[in-house]
């Protein structure tokens, strides 16, 4: 800092995740975070540490969904899926973001059990 004080700052975060077995196949995932993070932080500091949380569930959403085979596919997690399709990325458009394109939608292929199998059939 400019004046030569550092301010310290105190901050907490308990995460739990739990499973729940509801059937065969199926397993409710409940990530569950509390973050205290003082009275003196920023709101972008506050949206930056949520969003690392948000991010982290989504991943884990992900990791899960992505085991599912095709045979088990429901609406819900069709739709996760359709979600992790949509390419963001290519500012500069043309071929060179078609490309990129491709290889986004080629991963997300390899790294879902169901669309390995519908990549296989046809």
């Amino acid at each position: 800092s400019l004046t030569g004080k550092t301010k310290v700052l105190e901050a907490t975060e308990d995460v739990v995740i739990r499973f729940k077995k509801r059937g065969e196949k199926e397993t409710n995932v409940e990530f569950v975070t509390r973050l205290d993070l003082g009275e003196n932080v920023s709101d972008g500091a506050t949206r930056l540490a949520l969003e690392k949380h948000l991010s982290a569930a989504a991943d884990v959403q992900r990791y899960f969904n992505n085991l599912i085979k095709l045979e088990n596919m429901t609406n819900k997690v069709g739709e996760a899926l359709g979600v992790d399709m949509v390419w963001d990325g290519g500012q500069l458009g043309g071929q060179e973001a078609r490309k990129d394109n491709e290889k986004h939608i080629e991963e997300i292929c390899k790294e879902s059990a169901a669309l390995r199998e519908v990549v296989k059939k046809y």
